[in-house]
């Protein structure tokens, strides 16, 4: 009995030396783990049609002097809800040296409401880090498919039968 016991010990140690390890390697404040927490955001509220959600991610970078994105309109959200998304993915992520821009790369498969074809694209997303907030930004959010298009209207002549 005492050999089981003695065994049982040796086990729940391993355990919890395996679990304090890991726990040591994860930092919730490295920019890395920040910048997968901003791609998961990312992933998930695209996944579910979380169009809000997904704008919390975009800002203007005030180090950059050409950004300038304008507020989403209720129409272009209107539009954005036809789309359905049926899978989204990380094919590759990136940060500099300096912690302070990455990059990631994602698949996109979706599929518009009137329509059982699946459409694939590969979207990336250009993050930057905000220092005051600890958070990672970006200013290009949705693929350039999702843009609403001018409607074309065609005028049909009459057929007669």
């Amino acid at each position: 009995m005492f050999r089981y016991q003695n065994k049982a010990l040796i086990f729940l140690f391993s355990i919890l030396i395996l679990l304090l390890s890991s726990c040591a390697e994860m930092d919730s404040s490295s920019n890395t783990n920040r910048l997968k927490l901003s791609e998961d955001t990312y992933k998930t509220s695209l996944r579910w049609g979380e169009w809000m959600s997904l704008m919390q991610l975009q800002k203007n970078n005030p180090k950059d002097s050409q950004s300038d994105f304008e507020p989403v309109s209720a129409k272009y959200l209107d539009h954005l809800n036809h789309f359905q998304i049926t899978q989204t993915a990380i094919i590759s992520s990136a940060m500099d040296d300096n912690e302070q821009f990455a990059k990631t790369i994602f698949l996109i498969e979706y599929h518009y409401d009137d329509s059982s074809k699946v459409i694939k694209t590969h979207h990336t997303i250009d993050w930057w880090y905000h220092e005051e907030s600890n958070t990672w930004y970006t200013e290009n959010l949705l693929p350039e498919e999702f843009n609403m298009k001018e409607l074309k209207t065609f005028k049909l002549s009459p057929k007669r039968f």
